[in-house]
């Protein structure tokens, strides 16, 4: 059964950025599109009904918005921190990616096909997440990369040399993520303390001595674990 598209949804696989030849699924609340096989590829649940389906991301934001744990079973960030550190994040992009110009406005293009639906269905850009970020749009930072993700899917429709370039920025914000929510003390210690790593945090880490072998064979160093 293939999807029969309805006025919003996206005509393109948000996995694999091909159009609607195949698209059997749509999902329910972002109303991006997939075919059965990304989705699968995604370890996405496909319900027998069709018009139940929720894509791999939205299932993740609401499993984080209804839990009090983050995805390291560390106590969610509050909204004024996230908002914050979001904050930051859109910055070091601006600062440390030229080339994202481009991906500041919203990108209208009208579909070849004899259609009204546009090519581009869920419009995003940074300046749109930027204004969700100071108006607490997002209330997790799952729903924050998974408007990355929007950008780097329209993008890849239109110009599939802007690829790498988003790739990158993706990446980029990942990492950014991840230590964000390992540690929202010593993430937001290293913008302002020169000495954060010193610094005891609000939640206590586990310390492990590890002995380096080298040139300073007597050396040891602590690492920091996370997860603790």
């Amino acid at each position: 059964k293939y999807l029969d598209f309805q006025p919003g949804w996206d005509s393109f696989c948000f996995k694999c950025h091909l159009d609607n030849a195949v698209l059997s699924l749509a999902c329910r609340n972002c109303k991006c599109s997939l075919h059965r096989h990304c989705a699968r590829l995604l370890l996405t649940p496909i319900p027998k009904n069709p018009d139940d389906f929720i894509c791999a991301d939205c299932i993740e934001i609401e499993k984080i918005q209804q839990s009090s744990l983050n995805k390291y079973n560390h106590p969610k960030i509050d909204m004024y921190t996230l908002k914050e550190m979001l904050i930051t994040i859109l910055e070091k992009i601006r600062n440390t990616y030229p080339d994202r110009e481009c991906y500041e406005n919203e990108i209208h293009f009208k579909s070849a096909k004899e259609s009204n639906q546009p090519l581009i269905v869920t419009q995003i850009s940074l300046k749109t997440i930027e204004d969700r970020i100071m108006n607490n749009y997002y209330k997790v930072s799952e729903a924050f990369l998974h408007d990355l993700k929007q950008l780097e899917h329209n993008w890849t429709i239109i110009d599939k040399n802007k690829m790498k370039s988003l790739k990158n920025i993706l990446k980029f914000v990942v990492t950014e993520i991840n230590e964000m929510e390992a540690c929202v003390y010593c993430y937001s210690n290293s913008f302002v303390i020169s000495n954060w790593f010193t610094i005891p945090c609000k939640r206590p880490h586990l310390l492990i001595w590890a002995k380096l072998k080298g040139v300073c064979k007597k050396l040891f160093v602590v690492i920091i674990i996370s997860k603790c």
